[in-house]
């Protein structure tokens, strides 16, 4: 039976941007301020930071994607298509609006595989893959909550001797989790994961920026984790409620 699309196949989709791509590239990270020893991220692959995203046809040509964020859907439209003679396989370009950023990917067997820019002289591309048919963020494990940490933390990250205050509200029902972060002049309203145990999981990727945040209690009324928005450094947190 002949498929009703073209190219990428309509439905959910999981993509990771791999912060720490190889294991070489975690060891020669530069790191803000050192990382407890017990801060161990073993229900995730500890770097990746996952988003969802939908494929739709409102003809068999016209393609969108939809990138979701909590609340937040960012509608794409620029996507291109070509063959790759080399390796025979279909090459995908999607470009965010709005920005220079975007997605260049290898498309087989239900997988897209490549890297993200955010401009054309981007010199850091951040590796990429995509699984169609997957729409849960982090894991599908559902490890029981320590606690609720629905609430306002007060945070405290380290840059170097620097010390950054910030905000983070959390709003947790279960297992999912939702939350917005404010440091500096830096904020991201749309974040979305999970709390496994006494972990919490929390990403957002809106094309232009992202921010994955990873984060151990040892209480109920404080946290210390690890706060990534690139692939060149990460900067260690502590929060209390």
């Amino acid at each position: 039976m002949e498929q009703p699309y073209s190219k990428l196949p309509p439905g959910p989709w999981r993509g990771v941007l791999k912060l720490d791509p190889r294991k070489e590239l975690v060891q020669n990270t530069p790191r803000e301020t050192p990382v407890q020893a017990d801060l161990d991220f073993e229900e995730v692959t500890e770097g990746d930071l996952p988003f969802n995203f939908e494929i739709s046809y409102l003809t068999p040509d016209s393609l969108h994607m939809h990138l979701r964020n909590r609340e937040q859907v960012i509608e794409i439209t620029d996507i291109s298509f070509k063959h790759d003679r080399a390796t025979n396989k279909d090459t995908v370009l999607i470009k965010f609006p709005e920005s220079d950023a975007m997605l260049k990917a290898l498309f087989e067997d239900n997988v897209m595989e490549g890297y993200y820019t955010s401009s054309p002289a981007d010199l850091y591309p951040v590796s990429f893959v995509a699984r169609h048919g997957q729409d849960h963020r982090f894991t599908l494990l559902k490890k029981e909550p320590i606690s609720d940490f629905t609430g306002q933390w007060q945070m405290e990250f380290r840059k170097d001797d620097e010390e950054i205050l910030g905000n983070m509200l959390l709003n947790q029902l279960g297992n999912d989790l939702r939350g917005s972060l404010q440091f500096g002049d830096v904020q991201y309203a749309h974040l979305e994961g999970t709390v496994q145990d006494d972990k919490i999981y929390l990403s957002a990727f809106d094309g232009k920026k992202f921010l994955l945040i990873e984060g151990k209690a040892s209480s109920s009324s404080e946290i210390d984790g690890v706060m990534r928005n690139s692939t060149q450094h990460f900067i260690t947190w502590h929060a209390t409620k």
